[in-house]
């Protein structure tokens, strides 16, 4: 099982924002804020493969929006995405950015920044670690000045961790 947790800014008018966190279409987790601040941790246990994460903003009306004469925004209800873990461990930053959200038929890639009822939409896979790992060694290879010395350690890491999995399942049977 793994755990992914995300740390999110928020703001109140006229009440909390509220999101659900579905994977693969199933609700897991609904959530209304009550702080500015906040971490919400989801447990996942999915079949080895590729996934679909879901964070669907819900509940917003017309009444969470507090605008002035002039027609400019005086109070919001946002919700922003600050960071992403995966078993306690920060994802780098381009991870959260993968993300897209859908608002009102329009698609935001790298929106992580959401006020209205909307969706944003994360692909990922499982195993969560060995698919991260592999993720940013795709993302590193993908630039021109790639730093080789941080690469290998990244490649390392992982085979070290493939190693620590074998045999953490012995040790389970």
């Amino acid at each position: 099982m793994h755990t992914i947790k995300f740390d999110f800014n928020v703001t109140e008018c006229n009440g909390w924002p509220t999101i659900a966190f579905l994977v693969d279409d199933d609700t897991l987790l609904e959530h209304q804020f009550t702080h500015e601040q906040e971490t919400v941790e989801l447990p996942i246990d999915l079949l080895e493969g590729e996934h679909l994460l879901e964070i669907e903003r819900t509940n917003v009306g017309k009444n969470n929006t507090e605008i002035d004469a002039n027609g400019n925004i005086v109070k919001d209800q946002i919700v922003e995405l600050v960071e992403m873990y995966v078993d306690d461990v920060k994802l780098p930053e381009f991870f959260k950015y993968r993300g897209i959200y859908h608002l009102n038929g329009t698609e935001y890639p790298q929106g992580l920044v959401w006020g209205g009822n909307g969706v944003w939409q994360w692909n990922f896979e499982t195993p969560m670690v060995e698919w991260a790992i592999d993720t940013k060694v795709d993302h590193a290879n993908s630039y021109q000045g790639i730093n080789q010395p941080n690469k290998e350690k990244i490649v390392e890491a992982k085979e070290y961790f493939n190693v620590l999995r074998t045999f953490l399942d012995r040790i389970d049977d």
